[in-house]
């Protein structure tokens, strides 16, 4: 990509949401071609639960986003061996990662740049499925009181 800046940045992108789009959102802003690394189903289960949404459905919504240039698989939540395929001049990743996120140190050693991207706070993945217990709950309680007169101390939350 001769003459142009070249942004890697990485996500699960797990129940896609506004916070996904403006991580990308900022990370194209940095440069001139953006490539997406989406983490496998099996990269994701090493750090946290598995994904709700399967890997393909993932990429798909990834490859087709307007600020998404190339999305590619990323079989690690460290990006290195991408970043060694696909040489960009720019790694970035979320300020919500606590100390150096995966594939930093390798950037600064090629001579890359590291950026970090402001966190969307007001949601995320695990704030949505939070969201939906609560609701699928609620419901069951109420479900249970209509049909059994049954309610558990304190009534439905």
């Amino acid at each position: 990509m001769a003459n142009k800046i070249v942004v890697y940045a990485f996500q699960a992108a797990d129940l896609l949401h506004f916070g996904h789009l403006n991580a990308l959102r900022q990370a194209k802003k940095l440069g001139d071609y953006l490539i997406c690394g989406v983490l496998t189903d099996e990269a994701i289960m090493v750090y946290k639960r598995e994904p709700v949404i399967p890997f393909r459905e993932r990429f798909a919504l990834v490859k087709h986003c307007d600020y998404v240039d190339l999305a590619v698989r990323q079989d690690s939540v460290d990006p290195t061996e991408n970043i060694k395929i696909y040489k960009p001049d720019i790694l970035v990743h979320g300020d919500d990662w606590s100390g150096d996120f995966p594939g930093a140190e390798y950037m600064r050693n090629v001579g890359g740049k590291v950026v970090l991207t402001k966190y969307y706070e007001k949601q995320s993945t695990t704030k949505i499925i939070e969201k939906i217990m609560k609701m699928v709950v609620k419901d069951i309680v109420e479900l249970c009181d209509q049909y059994t007169g049954w309610m558990p101390k304190g009534g439905a939350k």
